[in-house]
């Protein structure tokens, strides 16, 4: 069986990559069309749409009660079943964001109110087209569902440059985001209709525990608070303008890790849960090594792009880049994070993922708090060595049993990686030893899982 996992992992790689690479064509799209915005838009602007979708996080962060990770590890019912339970949840979840925007519009925030409203009515939405995607994960249908977020994602960009240049208002954001995940749904509704023809006659409905669904709830929630919860926080402590650009350079980052994070999260569960216990770890970090490794360089030449290109950007937008490099230097060790859960939800210790994203969250909201100063390089420095610190400790105690050597390897990479990546603005040779280590680490992570396969 330990000759399986090399191949597994070569496997599990190329699968990912697959969905990655249709998903980064979607990412460059959408994050090109908010740059776009960015003519129309003022850093205040973006700070209040930061400011609406931080108040809902909580609400879509529970969207589907974590149960497109339990479809997906195989432990909930058909995909019919399981679409009914989670739009009664999702319907009552956007209603309860509508008691949010009540209280905005009566503490005298009408432009956050109008804005929270909107993001609630795209739960139901984001939360069946999840489902759908998960269902095109579990078929193996990654061409389908690259072609669905691709559309979507250019009429997304077609749909909020037309409002932008009619209005000038921050409604770009809400209803674009509104028209991608409808687009998105009605593309992936033909996945739905294949399950319901293949599976459902043969497939009995799991009896799913209210405790379990809730235990999945907690977990999807406390995943993605650590998100948002700068935004939440950040509102209350610094000026609009400052969110907005805080907004921006954590676009960076996320617009980066959304290329990989999902498909990887996916792939990595449903490869994990097919190998016995004890092999998990190291097939986790085999894994790990090629993600962490190509994400360092590929944060090497986005940082070197935007430091070159800084004097380009409109005035008011230039202060964003030192923030966003900032942000990218945990980006190597927080692209671990959908590997090590996916690890954990195969092994079924949903609970141990939750506590971590917990006192993610936690630690996340306290750093952000450095944002006070008005210093938003600092700010990010601070968010990013908080990842760093808390992502080698989970890693640490999560994959000891994948080898002390596999395991040193990986952490070393990160650390370089990191290091470099927060030192690469003081100077070319910086930038440059940045992404000759990227790309060195990237190319030898390939050829030892291509050699062991």
């Amino acid at each position: 069986m330990t000759q399986d996992v090399p191949s597994k992992a070569g496997s599990a790689v190329k699968s990912i990559l697959s969905l990655a690479t249709g998903t980064a064509m979607v990412r460059v799209v959408s994050s090109l069309s908010s740059l776009v915005l960015v003519a129309w838009l003022s850093p205040e602007e973006f700070g209040l749409w930061a400011s609406a979708v931080s108040a809902c996080a909580v609400l879509v962060s529970l969207k589907n009660f974590g149960a497109s990770q339990a479809y997906l590890a195989g432990v909930t019912g058909s995909l019919r079943r399981t679409r009914k339970r989670a739009a009664l949840h999702n319907l009552c979840l956007a209603l309860i964001a509508l008691v949010i925007a009540g209280v905005y519009f009566s503490f005298g925030r009408a432009d956050i109110a109008l804005l929270v409203a909107l993001v609630g009515l795209t739960i139901p939405l984001q939360g069946d087209a999840d489902l759908l995607y998960s269902e095109t994960v579990r078929q193996r249908k990654n061409a389908t569902a690259v072609r669905a977020q691709g559309i979507a994602a250019l009429l997304k960009g077609g749909v909020g440059i037309a409002i932008a240049i009619l209005t000038g208002s921050v409604a770009a954001l809400a209803v674009s985001t509104i028209a991608y995940h409808f687009i998105v749904e009605v593309l992936l509704l033909s996945v739905a209709k294949k399950e319901r023809n293949s599976v459902e006659k043969t497939a009995t409905d799991s009896v799913i525990r209210s405790s379990a669904r809730v235990s999945w709830a907690i977990n999807a929630m406390l995943l993605s608070l650590p998100l948002q919860i700068p935004f939440l926080v950040a509102q209350f402590v610094a000026s609009a303008e400052q969110v907005g650009i805080l907004y921006i350079a954590f676009q960076v980052s996320l617009g980066i890790s959304g290329m990989v994070a999902v498909p990887l999260n996916r792939v990595a569960l449903s490869t994990l849960a097919s190998v016995k216990d004890h092999l998990r770890a190291r097939l986790a970090v085999d894994l790990g090594g090629v993600f962490v490794a190509g994400t360092t360089l590929l944060c090497a030449v986005i940082s070197i792009t935007g430091i070159l290109l800084q004097d380009v950007l409109p005035d008011q937008w230039q202060t964003a880049v030192l923030p966003s490099v900032m942000l990218l230097a945990s980006l190597p060790v927080r692209i671990l994070t959908p590997i090590v859960d996916g690890l954990q939800q195969a092994q079924g210790k949903w609970w141990q993922g939750s506590t971590y994203s917990g006192i993610d969250l936690l630690g996340t909201g306290l750093a952000t708090l450095v944002a006070a100063t008005g210093d938003l390089v600092l700010t990010a420095l601070a968010l990013s060595v908080w990842k760093i610190l808390l992502g080698l400790t989970r890693s640490s105690l999560l994959l000891r049993n994948a080898g002390g050597v596999r395991l040193a390897a990986l952490q070393t990479v990160t650390v370089i990686g990191g290091v470099l990546l927060i030192l690469s603005p003081s100077g070319v040779a910086w930038s440059v030893a940045t992404v000759v280590f990227g790309a060195v680490a990237f190319g030898t992570s390939l050829r030892l899982v291509s050699k062991d396969g």
